[in-house]
């Protein structure tokens, strides 16, 4: 027995997304600027680590958090998670910058009910609050396929008075409305207290494929016929089109007599009617050849016995 091929898998376009992601930051994108998400600040490498800030040949991570002196334009603030912190023989102190991204431990597709996208994580090295790990930092790109700029230029990150990028849309995943679907695809032993973010993007949405589109019956009408529509089971732009929709005969629809059943039936009628005349017809026609027969005998005979 031929079994079902397997579906196409979900494909996304690194190159486009990273690109994206340089030109919407611009320098800050390689590590070049400070870059504020909901009053905390960070440098972030993609792909390529960038040194402690304010260290020459220091230390080398994807991801700096920034706390108390470190902050650019807010001095003295240090709210930080691990601030204050023994680490190994070295005490992490409020101006440290945090080295959440020391490498990149996954780059990996996302493919949840109704959420889709690519997630970059990274292990880092400050110690975990309350766990026994370390924390890291994640940035999802979610696939937005609400808004489509795929031809065209994405957002460029504001830069304000004190010299700091603000990106639109880019926010932590605590916040957003999807972050308890999105936990569910962590590995066990995440910290808490990793430095998640999330941009929507749709770049980051891979192509529609033809098991993307699931069909939507609708509601049953009088005539026991329905409406089958197709909906996106997941969020995806290009691709095959969206198939047409049809009309089929209502599930388990009982007593009801349908357009297709009606056409059916008349087909019959016409079919009995069209035989029915055929035999009328043909019958017709044999009582007149055999009354025919008879009476132009009979005339014959009266003829011969008239002479």
């Amino acid at each position: 027995e031929k079994s079902d091929p397997a579906p196409e898998p979900l494909t996304f376009n690194m190159t486009a997304l990273v690109a994206a992601w340089r030109y919407s930051l611009g320098e800050a994108a390689f590590g070049r600027g400070v870059l504020e998400v909901a009053g905390q600040q960070y440098i972030i490498g993609l792909l390529e680590a960038v040194p402690e800030p304010g260290q020459e040949g220091g230390e080398l991570s994807h991801v700096w958090e920034l706390h108390g002196d470190s902050r650019e334009g807010i001095p003295g603030i240090g709210q930080g998670a691990c601030d204050n912190v023994d680490v190994g023989n070295s005490v992490s102190m409020p101006s440290d910058p945090q080295r959440l991204g020391s490498r990149i431990a996954a780059v990996e597709a996302v493919s949840l009910p109704g959420l889709r996208g690519v997630r970059v994580q990274y292990e880092g090295e400050e110690p975990c609050p309350g766990m026994s790990g370390k924390r890291g930092a994640s940035l999802f790109f979610r696939c937005d396929a609400t808004v489509d700029y795929m031809y065209a230029m994405p957002p460029v990150a504001a830069r304000d008075e004190r010299g700091i990028y603000h990106l639109e849309g880019l926010r932590f995943v605590a916040s957003a409305p999807f972050a308890a679907l999105l936990a569910t695809s962590l590995p066990p032993g995440t910290c808490a207290d990793d430095a998640a973010l999330a941009w929507p993007t749709p770049l980051a949405c891979p192509p529609c494929r033809k098991v993307d589109w699931a069909e939507h019956p609708g509601e049953c009408g009088a005539d026991g016929m329905r409406e089958v529509t197709f909906v996106l089971v997941g969020p995806c732009l290009g691709g095959p089109d969206r198939p047409a929709a049809r009309r089929e005969v209502c599930g388990g629809a009982v007593g009801v007599v349908t357009e297709a059943e009606i056409e059916g039936m008349l087909k019959v009628l016409v079919v009995f009617a069209i035989v029915i005349g055929l035999a009328l017809i043909i019958y017709a026609a044999y009582l007149h050849r055999k009354y025919h027969a008879r009476y132009a005998g009979a005339g014959n005979a009266a003829l011969r016995y008239g002479r």
